[in-house]
């Protein structure tokens, strides 16, 4: 299987070498109107000064405007902003199915308005990606012990592509910093590969403080595994990759969705190219300003 993770590598070395451009666009962004998420190609210390070129905040009030404003109007907290109706036209008036729905429908606001969610909290921040670099992302899922969880994703973490409709169906996610312990922690020790184990054994508990890289691959299953009940069998597949060297990875895990299991809104795309454009880059000229 790790040729899997090599072909996941190489795939991600290929997406960042093609959006090498747009780093820098989104840096500029970032820097001028968003610090806080000003780390596509500059490292900060933590506690470090972001907003060294800002002069003005008019921008960067107006985009938590944007967002806010795309927040109460589309998803609001407290408004119902979402129906359920059956597909057949014959069941929409039955009143036992209404019921039922209206039943459902209850508890599923409830389900996404739950602060252990998070909802809000990402989706203003994929909003605000949203409106200041033109594409975002945001992670939906199941957290640990039942319910729902929603996270959203820097997008200088993210690269997709696109299928032949022009609609994102993979995104390699770049997760630095996992400490070793973290690893074991997440994945168990045999998930390693063996030179791993050594120095896990080997190290002192200081030591283990040394950071990983690990991919996360989410894209359609080219084959179907058959007589599998286990989430290899799901039609959308996903990898965890440790990244290896510049272009080695080890497998350490496989899993799958039923459903695809990120959101990449893109605010407006030009033609050919499949990042977004936002109101942040379109507006830099006069920010600059």
């Amino acid at each position: 299987m790790n040729d899997m993770a090599r072909n996941i590598i190489s795939m991600l070395n290929h997406e960042k070498g093609e959006r090498s451009q747009w780093d820098t666009v989104w840096q500029d962004v970032a820097e001028l109107i968003m610090p806080n998420r000003s780390t596509f190609t500059t490292d900060y210390h933590p506690g470090q000064l972001r907003r060294r070129r800002i002069y003005d905040d008019t921008a960067e009030d107006a985009l938590e405007t944007f967002a806010a404003g795309v927040h109460a109007n589309l998803t609001p907290r407290q408004a119902r902003w979402f129906y359920l109706q059956p597909e057949e036209r014959d069941l929409r008036e039955s009143k036992p199915v209404k019921v039922w729905l209206a039943e459902v429908h209850t508890e599923m606001f409830r389900a996404l308005n739950e602060p252990k969610a998070n909802l809000h909290h990402a989706l203003h921040m994929t909003y605000m990606d949203m409106g200041g670099l033109g594409t975002a992302c945001m992670w939906m899922g199941e957290r640990n012990g039942g319910g729902l969880t929603f996270h959203n994703r820097w997008l200088g973490e993210i690269y997709a592509r696109e299928d032949k409709n022009g609609i994102i169906d993979t995104v390699l996610r770049e997760s630095k910093n996992w400490t070793l312990h973290e690893l074991v922690q997440e994945w168990g020790f045999e998930a390693l590969p063996q030179r791993l184990q050594d120095r896990y054994v080997s190290m002192r508990d200081a030591d283990k403080k040394e950071t990983y890289t690990v991919v996360h691959a989410v894209m359609p299953r080219d084959v179907k595994v058959r007589g599998m009940l286990d989430r290899r069998s799901r039609p959308i597949a996903g990898y965890y990759v440790l990244k290896d060297g510049e272009n080695g990875g080890h497998l350490l895990e496989e899993t799958g969705y039923n459903e695809f299991p990120y959101a990449v809104p893109r605010l407006s795309v030009r033609t050919g190219e499949k990042y977004g454009v936002g109101i942040g880059v379109r507006t830099l000229p006069r920010v600059r300003m």
